[in-house]
């Protein structure tokens, strides 16, 4: 250690000294002990509930289909945290969404076996325009005739929803179809693609498994 600098528990015990050195008292070996104790013990016991709060915020999910392709393939591994606050969501980012209600029985980490990962295109307040062409063959046949004779539609974002994407650039199974959706449909999202594991099924979530920090998504 450099002379002149004093680490913060030599600070704390020098001032435990100081104490009993004013009070004319003694420092007992008991004393000295306890307070160790303390100061070396702290990181011991924060360390438990760091691990469990990052399990009940942080879920590895794996992508099952090509939705979000080119940007996410299937079998990509991604960090996904729960709980992000609704007032924080922004356009481009990748989120799993359920767009309808969560069943009564609720399988973790996310309510439901296997949500949807998509891209927020829409926020409130927000006008969108979309085109037939953009919807596959079957969803393209269910909302023709919401469209205009331009093949278009309008979309507006109303307050508490917003609009989302696959990166596909045929779709369907997204806000093109479902319209705009509750940002309380939001159930985590996505900060980091992980490195891919040889040898591990990329599908977790189709084996029987305990682990509830594990999903699927599509």
């Amino acid at each position: 250690m450099a002379h002149g600098l004093i680490q913060p528990r030599e600070m704390e015990l020098r001032s435990s000294f100081d104490v009993l050195r004013s009070t004319g008292r003694k420092a007992s070996p008991m004393m000295l002990t306890r307070r160790a104790s303390v100061l070396v013990g702290g990181p011991f016991i924060l360390l438990p509930l760091i691990v469990m709060l990052a399990r009940s915020m942080l879920v590895v999910v794996t992508v099952q289909n090509k939705s979000m392709s080119p940007t996410l393939e299937p079998g990509d591994r991604l960090l996904v945290v729960r709980h992000w606050p609704k007032r924080l969501l922004r356009r481009g980012y990748i989120v799993i969404i359920w767009p309808w209600d969560l069943p009564p029985t609720r399988p973790r980490p996310f309510g439901i076996d296997t949500p949807f990962i998509k891209r927020i295109i829409g926020l409130p307040g927000d006008t969108l325009v979309t085109s037939l062409s953009e919807l596959d063959d079957f969803h393209r046949a269910r909302e023709f005739a919401a469209h205009d004779s331009q093949g278009q539609r309008m979309w507006h974002i109303p307050p508490g929803q917003i609009f989302v994407r696959g990166d596909h650039p045929i779709g369907g199974f997204d806000s093109l179809s479902w319209g705009p959706i509750r940002c309380q449909s939001v159930l985590g999202l996505v900060m980091a693609r992980l490195p891919c594991e040889e040898g591990i099924n990329p599908y977790p979530a189709s084996r029987p498994s305990a682990d509830t920090s594990q999903a699927t998504v599509r």
